[in-house]
């Protein structure tokens, strides 16, 4: 009834208005409609309507993230207990509220944010900052939307998660709100019962604290484990550098230890080498019986004094690792009877019977490195020898340990009846510089080396050494050395080698490189006066070598290092990768004035099979000829096969034979000897007036040019001078300017204080003249 008279009324109010306000207010009651058919339709999307505001607002209390609710005009109409408690701790809750979203917090594309979440309806993350008092604070920060039915409007969410160097953490929390939107969502869309999802979100959040909790402490421990690691690799660190200062300082002492060597071996070998060869021409010219004793007596001390000189320079080679073994074959009884006949003479001295036995079952052909089988062997029956008195026996027995079919292991007894060892110092009697008592020294002699270099040569050969022995009875040294079978039909072929190696010398062609005219001719002179129908071909520089090679065949190729346009060095090289196959294997032997054996250690590393040292001996050099013209060497090279060159076996030889000390006596000479010229010439002065002859025209330009440079501070064109004039002086045997040019040399090279070479500057200068009238004297004569 009542509905009839609100529509009678509705009707006659209606009558009465003109149509077009009849028409407004038809369109205005279905607007009104609309909306409220739309208010009844629509669903909250985050539970803001009015029985879940409050849930919503507690649920986000304990969730422990930092939640801010804004309209969307972005001012804040509210937060959760962790963002009032957060932002009041930064002071800040009242900039929050004054202030709208986008001037709070600070993120160049934030507005873009906002309408991408007002348009799509979409979440947003990314990272925004806000200015705190102290500092600038970062956040990884989610917004979305959530419906308010109660007020018929939609909220803003922004959740804040601070963020750390932790990148587990975000991620973690990053998928916890995940889950918990998903879950809340999940609840709202289902219409349960609002206490039932109080419950389900109040597990939810206590299971998220638990592996908060589990979280935190479990970043605390990476923490702990992370400062430990970096004080672990700072402490490497340290001693890493600790390691390599060490490394450093070690390496300079070897240097300067290999240099000493090298000094000390010329500077004693030198007139070490005048003493023995001078006492044996001396003993062949028929002294009388009191002047044979005598030379006898300066020969043995001579001996002795070379032994010594060799153990110094094995030990300190063994030290360095640089010691090599030679694998050839040899016949072993050959050797041992070589060894007896050697020391049988030391045994006659003693008055000591000299004993050995070889099992005659034993292999006739060994393959191994029989120079340092015979210096084993040398040592241990030497200290034998030395150690037993008169009318005693020193013993050798050789026999077999076991064998295979290729190999055998070989056992060698060096026993005596001498003075023996005592159990107490038996242990350390193969320590270096170590003898078994202190009065063995003072009565017998020696160094203390030499077992310690037996023990070595055994070990780096694989082998093992014992020593058993009793006071006052005697001593017995046993070592074992494994060895490969051979066979005779090598050594025949060896031998094969030796006596066919210069039958056809009209066939050798040798290519010499040397800029220096003296030292040129002196290496043509010696050559041909030891074999005249070898063809020699000379090169000045390392370009006109190259160019030889292409034009002409040679055996071989002697060396010089400095040279003008492309030096030695170069020259090889190139050879080495450059050249065509037929080419590139040819033997290349240095010839050098360096001494020290790291700087020929470089010659061999470029490419260069061999070196000889200048001023060189004439039996080095013919030997050298012979070695690398033998039909194997050459058959090899013309294969393209690689050679094993001769370097390793002579060394040693040739640092004894390479330089030749002057003359005590001079004659009528007081500043030069001739002495060396005489031996490469055999006394054909003619020969030697012609190389003075050169020197007169060379020499003095050369000092000049030292004496220039030195002063104008051009130390490199200094150091190349002196080191040219090394070998003349030598030939000239003017030992204290040939000490002179070294010294300047050296110093240079080794970035030493050059004021004091002024010295030896002025004595080139002032000495060369007087040199140069004795010269002029024997060349007008």
């Amino acid at each position: 009834m009542e509905i009839l008279n609100i529509l009678h009324i509705t009707v006659s109010f209606l009558a009465e208005m003109p149509v077009i306000y009849v028409l407004l207010a038809v369109i205005t009651a279905l607007v009104i409609w609309l909306i409220l058919e739309n208010l009844k339709s629509r669903k909250t999307n985050f539970g803001f309507g009015s029985k879940s505001n409050t849930l919503a607002l507690a649920t986000f209390n304990k969730i422990n993230l930092i939640t801010l609710f804004y309209d969307f005009s972005y001012q804040l109409v509210g937060m959760n207990d962790m963002a009032k408690k957060h932002f009041f701790e930064l002071d800040l809750v009242e900039e929050l509220n004054s202030k709208p979203l986008d001037e709070v917090f600070k993120n160049t594309n934030l507005l873009n944010y906002l309408d991408e979440l007002l348009v799509k309806d979409t979440p947003q993350k990314f990272r925004l900052n806000i200015k705190g008092a102290d500092k600038i604070h970062y956040y990884d920060a989610t917004l979305f939307s959530a419906d308010d039915t109660k007020n018929i409007s939609k909220k803003i969410v922004l959740i804040l998660h601070e963020t750390t160097e932790m990148q587990e953490e975000m991620a973690e929390k990053e998928h916890r709100l995940r889950n918990m939107q998903e879950e809340h969502i999940q609840l709202v869309a289902d219409k349960k019962d609002t206490e039932d999802q109080k419950v389900e979100l109040e597990k939810a959040f206590k299971h998220s604290s638990k592996h908060h909790i589990q979280l935190q402490k479990a970043l605390l421990e990476n923490e702990r484990q992370r400062k430990q690691l970096q004080e672990a690799v700072e402490l490497i660190n340290k001693q890493k550098e600790e390691l390599k200062n060490a490394n450093e300082e070690i390496k300079h002492h070897a240097r300067m230890k290999e240099i000493f060597f090298a000094n000390t071996s010329h500077e004693i070998r030198t007139p070490l080498n005048a003493i023995i060869g001078f006492t044996n021409l001396l003993i062949q010219m028929s002294p009388s019986q009191k002047q044979l004793a005598y030379l006898r007596n300066i020969k043995a001390s001579g001996d002795n004094l070379l032994i010594v000189l060799n153990d110094i320079l094995d030990f300190s080679k063994i030290e360095a690792g640089k010691m090599t073994f030679e694998n050839i074959s040899f016949l072993l009884t050959e050797q041992i009877d070589y060894l007896i006949n050697t020391m049988q003479v030391k045994a006659d001295e003693r008055n000591l019977e000299l004993k050995h036995y070889v099992d005659p079952n034993l292999p006739e052909v060994l393959i191994g490195d029989p120079t340092r089988l015979n210096q084993i062997l040398m040592n241990l029956i030497g200290n034998s020898i030395k150690f037993t008195e008169s009318k005693g026996v020193v013993e050798l027995r050789v026999s077999e340990k076991k064998r295979s079919e290729t190999e055998v292991e070989m056992k060698f007894e060096v026993k005596d009846n001498g003075i023996g060892i005592s159990k107490e110092k038996i242990s350390r009697i193969f320590n270096s510089f170590t003898q078994a008592e202190d009065e063995t020294t003072r009565k017998y002699g020696g160094t203390g080396l030499g077992l310690a270099i037996v023990k070595q040569l055994v070990e780096l050969q694989n082998g093992e050494i014992f020593v058993s022995s009793e006071v006052g009875k005697g001593s017995v040294f046993t070592f074992y050395l494994p060895f490969t079978i051979g066979h005779f039909s090598s050594i025949k072929r060896q031998s094969a080698n030796t006596e066919n190696q210069l039958k056809r010398p009209e066939n050798i062609r040798l290519l010499l490189a040397e800029d220096n005219k003296i030292n040129r001719q002196l290496a043509i002179d010696t050559i041909k006066n030891w074999e005249d129908k070898i063809n020699i071909e000379i090169a000045e520089n390392g370009k006109q070598v190259i160019d030889l090679l292409r034009e002409k065949s040679f055996q071989m190729i002697f060396m010089d290092i400095q040279m003008p346009e492309m030096d030695g060095i170069e020259a090889t090289k190139y050879i080495r990768e450059d050249m065509p196959d037929e080419v590139k294997n040819i033997p290349i032997i240095a010839m050098t004035a360096h001494a020290l054996k790291n700087e020929r250690d470089h010659f061999i590393e470029v490419g260069m099979d061999d070196y000889i040292s200048k001023p060189f001996a004439p039996e080095i050099l013919t030997h050298k000829i012979t070695f690398y013209a033998s039909d194997e060497i050459q058959e090899k090279v013309k294969n393209g096969e690689k050679f094993k060159s001769i370097l390793d076996k002579f060394e040693d030889n040739e640092s004894e034979l390479k330089t030749y000390a002057p003359k005590s006596e001079k004659g009528d000479y007081q500043y030069i000897d001739l002495s060396y010229l005489e031996k490469i010439y055999k006394g054909d002065y003619k020969r030697i007036q012609k190389i003075l002859r050169m020197y007169l025209a060379s020499v003095q330009n050369e000092i000049d040019e030292v004496a220039s440079s030195y002063e104008k501070g051009d130390y490199d064109v200094t150091r190349a001078r002196s080191h040219a004039l090394k070998p003349k002086m030598t030939y000239l045997g003017c030992q204290k300017l040939f000490e002179s040019a070294k010294n300047i040399e050296q110093t240079i090279k080794q970035n030493g204080n050059v004021e004091p070479l002024l010295n030896d500057v002025n004595l080139l200068v002032e000495q060369w003249p007087k040199v140069e009238q004795e010269i002029k004297t024997i060349v007008n004569n």
